[in-house]
């Protein structure tokens, strides 16, 4: 019922809103791509969505944060960054894009909160790019809720054999 923001909440009005997502245990070619793809797509006009996480998330933020059309949804409150070491990307963030939690500010987060964030990614995008993602990924969750909501997903290929792609592949 009530969405916790800090920034620019006018970023939640953009015209075109996308989810990037993927693994924290992303191959580094991977990681470049996913920055390269999210600069190019922030920089068209495009708000692009993601959480807070190392790998994909972090390389998507760094992609977008110069345009500012950048929206970071965390799986916990605002006092509890996770990972505690993305705390300066998290500022970064709220400074130039937007920042949301379902959670209020001093909740900590916890595993099981991560769906009810993939979830969030899921429903305020139009559609969402799995960059990375293993047999048994939390990247999955983003992509089923994705498709229960009628909303396109997109998925990098991998080479056959690929640890960090075959959730990806499966896609």
């Amino acid at each position: 019922l009530i969405l916790y923001c800090k920034g620019n909440v006018s970023l939640l009005n953009s015209s075109r809103l996308f989810a990037i997502v993927g693994s924290r245990k992303t191959l580094p070619s991977i990681m470049a791509r996913a920055e390269n793809f999210s600069k190019e797509l922030s920089e068209s006009n495009v708000t692009l969505v993601t959480g807070l996480a190392e790998g994909v998330d972090s390389a998507v933020i760094k992609g977008a944060l110069k345009s500012g059309n950048i929206i970071s949804i965390l799986p916990g409150g605002f006092k509890h960054v996770y990972p505690e070491f993305n705390r300066a990307l998290f500022e970064q963030v709220s400074e130039n894009g937007l920042v949301v939690s379902e959670y209020n500010p001093d909740v900590v987060s916890k595993p099981y909160f991560f769906p009810d964030r993939n979830r969030l990614l899921a429903g305020i995008s139009d559609g969402v790019l799995v960059c990375s993602a293993g047999k048994k990924s939390g990247t999955s969750y983003t992509a089923d809720f994705a498709n229960s909501y009628g909303k396109d997903v997109f998925a990098f290929p991998y080479t056959i054999g690929e640890v960090s792609g075959e959730g990806c592949n499966a896609m």
